[in-house]
């Protein structure tokens, strides 16, 4: 199992329509120096599309998928730039 699969897994319990998670750790590798025994990647880039970000603020919404990868952040990940959508945005933002 990759880094991003266990990543992945983590978020599956926010049941996403749709899931994109971009390693970024090789752009910040200048100015973080991560453990060697970290189980994540130190920076990400999630976009997530999901049912239960109906009605919730983007505050909301990222604290959702924060507390999701609370372990990761415990062990490697450093930082997560999130984009988290509801279905009928990420429709709109297609069309």
């Amino acid at each position: 199992m990759t880094e991003i699969d266990a990543l992945s897994n983590l978020l599956k319990e926010l049941d996403p329509y749709k899931l994109i998670i971009e390693d970024e750790s090789i752009k910040h590798s200048n100015h973080y120096q991560q453990a060697e025994e970290a189980s994540f990647p130190s920076h990400v880039k999630i976009t997530i599309v999901s049912k239960r970000f109906e009605g919730l603020s983007l505050i909301a919404r990222q604290r959702l998928v924060n507390k999701a990868l609370a372990i990761a952040f415990e062990n490697g990940l450093h930082a997560a730039t999130i984009k988290a959508h509801t279905i009928e945005e990420f429709r709109l933002k297609a069309s």
